[in-house]
């Protein structure tokens, strides 16, 4: 009597077959389910892949400012006073004589290193700042004073300046030929673009919108 109703409720089909019969229905329809899953990730993977890296930021307070990386190391002062007058840039008298200060010192083997340009504003100073003031604001920040040879390696990558423009290198001073403390100074006048040097005392005020680059620890993915 059992058997009787198993074939009513099947119409008379073995109910094995007809478990089966679904089965497969369920794993032809789980199939096609993986292979449009597995279409749109990879759709997703390929965006991401070809997708542009971000370029990192620096944050202060919400408002973000480039990082972008230099190359220093591996020449000594004498190649890198080379290759800025081969590469047409005029060094100061002021900028030779910080080159040729025991202070001046470059690393035996390349590095690659993060930084920012911040001008004296973006720290906090609407009304300018010493150079204390200024260098005490970017450590409190996690910024860092850029090794001295930042100044000539940024000289020679800097190849497309505006005219007019300028910056200062933040770093531990180093006298001049003078015997007054500077930082190097990157500008451009009509005449070329030039590595020279700017008076640094501690206690000099600078304008807000006096630009300055410092170094950051690190923040891009080296390879």
């Amino acid at each position: 009597m059992a058997e009787d109703n198993i074939e009513e409720t099947t119409g008379g089909e073995n109910p094995e077959d007809f478990v089966a019969e679904e089965t497969g229905e369920r794993k032809s329809l789980e199939e096609e389910r993986q292979e449009h899953s597995d279409t749109k990730v990879g759709e997703i993977r390929a965006k991401v892949e070809t997708a542009p890296a971000s370029e990192p930021k620096f944050e202060i307070e919400g408002e973000e400012f480039p990082v972008f990386m230099l190359e220093i190391g591996g020449k000594d002062k004498e190649r890198l006073k080379i290759e800025l007058k081969k590469g047409g840039f005029v060094i100061s008298d002021d900028a030779k004589a910080m080159f040729d200060n025991p202070e001046f010192t470059t690393l035996e083997n390349p590095e690659q290193i993060d930084l920012v340009r911040l001008k004296v504003s973006d720290l906090g100073f609407p009304d300018g700042a010493t150079t204390d003031q200024i260098y005490a604001k970017a450590q409190e920040l996690g910024l860092e004073l850029c090794p001295a040879e930042v100044g000539p390696h940024q000289r020679l990558k800097d190849t497309d300046q505006p005219i007019g423009e300028w910056y200062r290198i933040a770093t531990k001073q180093i006298v001049d030929r003078h015997g007054i403390p500077g930082v190097f100074n990157l500008f451009r006048p009509a005449d070329g673009s030039w590595l020279d040097s700017r008076i640094a005392y501690p206690r000099l005020k600078w304008d807000a919108v006096d630009p300055f680059v410092f170094r950051l620890p690190q923040v891009s993915q080296k390879s």
